[in-house]
């Protein structure tokens, strides 16, 4: 007998126990009862995940192939990943969730629908997002989301800080797939001046990007930045004043000041995603009496000191120390997980709209790419600062 749903309406998220659910979800399921103009979708939660494993002796196999991993070794982990995800991919759901599944699909199936991956952990993590054109490729994309959990990366990165690999549950979001007309952001407080009586609305366009500041009590707009060719706003004012009014509603409603995604679909302006912007960057001043060693493309607006620590190979990332600022040839997605605690991070390859270059930003480490003959540039144990503001890297500490 079921213990908790396996599938869950966004709206109603609030009315089932707040643990059922990861953080993701149940900030979704606020937002929605709070009366923010979200897409609507479902959630298939971690008790359909734990029966699927259950039901299908999942737990077992995939406990035995873990004990088989040497982590030391990255070509092991992908190994052992391709084989958990073999699994997951010839095991069929149950009759029981087909038969939900289908009940909530039947709302959607004239339109795409997006199926992102959130883990429920100390650490909570995002996943790749699916495209979902129709009833079976669901049942397909369920499977290869939840076997997404023993990504390799997302094992190494357990493995090191000891957490539990099967006990991690993952949660799914469906949703619609819908094309906007328009979508941006909205900084509750000015993300450059720092000022919190300013609104700051970006406009997304396929290469540019416009932004539109406005005063947070009035939402009067004080300055406007058009980038595209013909100079035309492509927002009108109500549009401006809705999307400042949603991000005024958002920072009332959650305390702190929030960077909010929105989107226009025909007349109206929907809630992606918020987070609270709860730190301002601190500024740290470069000594003017260090010359500039060389240069870069610039990953992170932060300063980072350290030792020089070479890595050629795999092996030597096992002798990488918190202090160092790692150089490389090029950085592999295997490696993230132990470059995540360094001082700073220089690589010759410009790494810039990868997914590692968003890795690297989303931990705030100092970094740049794109580095001439940075491996023979630098000397190992040589102390740099990499000003990541600049894109400059100087021989010694900072000031």
């Amino acid at each position: 007998m079921r213990t908790a749903p396996f599938i869950v309406w966004f709206a109603d998220i609030d009315t089932h126990e707040a643990s059922t659910f990861s953080q993701a979800g149940h900030h979704i399921g606020k937002l929605t009862q709070a009366g923010f103009p979200l897409f609507p979708g479902f959630i298939i939660t971690t008790a359909a995940y734990h029966a699927y494993l259950k039901q299908n002796k999942l737990e077992h196999k995939i406990k035995h192939l873990l004990s088989t991993v040497n982590f030391k070794r990255p070509e092991s982990i992908y190994q052992i990943t391709n084989h958990i995800k073999h699994h997951f991919m010839d095991t069929p759901l149950s009759h029981e969730l087909i038969t939900d599944l289908k009940k909530y699909y039947e709302k959607f199936e004239d339109t795409s629908l997006a199926l992102g991956a959130f883990s429920r952990s100390k650490q909570p993590h995002k996943y790749n997002t699916h495209t979902v054109e129709d009833f079976e490729q669901l049942q397909t994309t369920i499977k290869d989301a939840w076997a997404n959990h023993f990504d390799a990366n997302l094992l190494a990165s357990r493995h090191e800080q000891a957490h539990d690999h099967i006990n991690t549950p993952v949660e799914l979001h469906v949703y619609p797939l819908v094309t906007p007309q328009r979508k941006g952001t909205i900084h509750t407080i000015d993300p450059h001046s720092h000022a919190k009586d300013r609104l700051v609305i970006t406009v997304h366009h396929p290469y540019t990007t416009d932004t539109y500041t406005l005063s947070k009590k009035t939402l009067m707009v004080l300055e406007r930045s058009l980038s595209h060719h013909d100079k035309t706003p492509k927002l009108d004012l109500e549009m401006l004043f809705a999307i400042g009014e949603l991000g005024r509603q958002l920072e009332n409603h959650l305390y702190f000041p929030q960077v909010a995604q929105w989107s226009i679909i025909g007349d109206e302006v929907y809630l992606i995603h918020t987070k609270p912007i709860t730190t301002l960057p601190k500024v740290e001043k470069v000594s003017k009496r260090k010359p500039v060693s060389t240069r870069g493309v610039a990953i992170t607006p932060t300063i980072g000191t350290g030792s020089v620590k070479i890595v050629t190979n795999d092996q030597e990332l096992q002798q990488i120390k918190d202090h160092d600022v790692v150089v490389l040839k090029s950085i592999k997605k295997a490696q993230l997980p132990y470059l995540k605690n360094v001082r700073g991070i220089i690589s010759e390859t410009n790494h810039k709209h990868s997914e590692v270059s968003a890795h690297i930003r989303q931990l705030g480490i100092p970094a740049l790419f794109n580095v001439k003959d940075a491996t023979k540039h630098f000397k190992n144990g040589h102390i740099i600062t990499i000003h990541g503001g600049k894109g400059e890297i100087h021989k010694g500490g900072h000031h």
